[in-house]
């Protein structure tokens, strides 16, 4: 099965897609029933689709399958093998990568590829604090760049409270990488102000799997959730 959803050749081949295997398994989906969503999209390839949407369908299902994740990059990156320019197989390919060597260089082409998504900011702010953390006395200019990313996306957004979230944590990280101690000070007052307005503004919403629809492409994979408390 693997060796036949993922072989190139099927995935550019002549379209003898079913309307109705589509619709099938946006219907499982729909209804959480996620096993059978995933069979019926499936069917789909191995009917040597050559359709975006059963494609992308199959690899948005593949993405919130546990142990399925790469395949699903897999088929992203096969599609931008055919299509580079792509954002929503780029992008999903970054989400899906986040853990491996190079995600920051994939979040940053997102973010020049695309200066007006405050989400494509934000996630260089996201990997320039997790790649910062652990060692940000020998990691300052990827403070810097986090925050400046931050700013970017809080320009676009001004009450993106994730945004905010991640600003405090970078100045956080400054703070502690900080030589002088007299300059920790401001810089850990900062962090708790966006902190607390970030927390003020953010709603406590449930993750909650989209809903898909048999006429249009499944939404972006979405950005992990801020810590649920701050760190140290």
């Amino acid at each position: 099965m693997r060796r036949i959803l993922l072989s190139l050749s099927l995935l550019l081949s002549p379209a003898l897609f079913s309307q109705s295997e589509l619709e099938s398994g946006v219907a499982a989906w729909n209804k959480g029933d996620r096993a059978a969503a995933v069979a019926q999209f499936e069917k789909a390839l191995e009917a040597k689709s050559k359709s975006e949407l059963a494609i992308f369908h199959l690899a948005h299902a593949y993405s919130h399958t546990p142990g399925k994740g790469k395949l699903a990059a897999e088929i992203y990156q096969t599609v931008l093998n055919g299509d580079p320019a792509n954002m929503t197989a780029r992008w999903n390919l970054a989400i899906l990568k986040l853990n491996e060597a190079g995600s920051i260089e994939r979040c940053r082409e997102l973010a020049q590829a695309e200066p007006d998504n405050k989400n494509a900011q934000y996630l260089v702010a996201v990997m320039a604090w997790a790649l910062s953390y652990n060692d940000p006395g020998n990691n300052a200019k990827l403070i810097e760049e986090g925050l400046a990313e931050a700013k970017r996306a809080l320009v676009i957004d001004p009450t993106f409270s994730e945004a905010m979230i991640y600003q405090s944590m970078l100045l956080r990280s400054k703070a502690r990488a900080a030589d002088v101690e007299e300059d920790k000070k401001p810089l850990f007052e900062a962090s708790n102000a966006a902190f607390l307005k970030g927390k003020t503004l953010k709603r406590a919403v449930p993750f909650k799997l989209p809903t898909l629809s048999a006429d249009a492409l499944p939404p972006r994979l979405p950005i992990p959730p801020p810590p649920a408390t701050r760190t140290p």
